[in-house]
């Protein structure tokens, strides 16, 4: 598996489980709004009855508490569908090494890292790639021998003399995603849970 098909594979299924959340957060929020509207038409009944006025600020004051828990609602449907997100691509990611695409996705690791910091004196792996790493490392022709002690999901870390690192591991492309993520899910979530927020009257 190429690594541009791992991320298209990983991008999906992120997609999926955004869909699954935003559904549970439209749902909530659809019964919060259903609520708190079947509460101002029973306000407005009363208001036959009552001081117009104070109904009104009731109506407007509940309208707004129904807004607020609404958001609120998606702002914690928000925060569980990145959770869940980050550790649904965890999981996959903890397969990759087993896939027969894994060599490639390591082999192009291991060069964008050399390329970024050419003067490399250290290439750092897990241990569990120790050999597929040294073959690597050799049929690009490195002078490195690469040393286990890293402990990670895939991917290899680069050291040069002056200090300059590089970590191309998939645990630190999972973290730089998180940005990403969060937007992802953000733009899922408001694409229906807006129409439904602003539904409130």
């Amino acid at each position: 598996m190429a690594l541009k098909d791992l991320l298209t594979a990983l991008e999906a299924d992120a997609a999926r489980e955004s869909e699954r959340r935003r559904a549970e957060a439209d749902a909530e929020a659809a019964r919060i709004v259903e609520a708190a509207q079947t509460e101002a038409h029973a306000l407005e009944q009363q208001a036959e009855h009552a001081d117009e006025a104070r109904l009104s600020r009731e109506m407007e004051r509940r309208r707004s508490e129904a807004r607020l828990a609404a958001a609120a609602r998606l702002r914690e449907e928000h925060e569980a569908c990145v959770a869940s997100l980050h550790a649904a691509l965890r999981l996959r990611l903890t397969e990759v090494r087993e896939a027969d695409g894994y060599p490639a996705v390591l082999r192009s690791l291991i060069e964008e890292s050399i390329a970024a910091v050419p003067a490399a004196s250290l290439l750092r792996v897990d241990p569990r790639d120790g050999q597929l790493a040294r073959a690597i490392a050799g049929e690009l022709g490195l002078a490195l021998e690469p040393e286990p002690g890293a402990e990670t999901l895939g991917g290899v870390e680069v050291a040069a003399g002056d200090g300059r690192t590089v970590r191309n591991t998939l645990d630190e492309r999972l973290r730089n995603a998180e940005p990403a993520l969060r937007v992802l899910a953000g733009d899922l979530l408001q694409a229906e849970a807006s129409p439904v927020v602003e539904g409130v009257p």
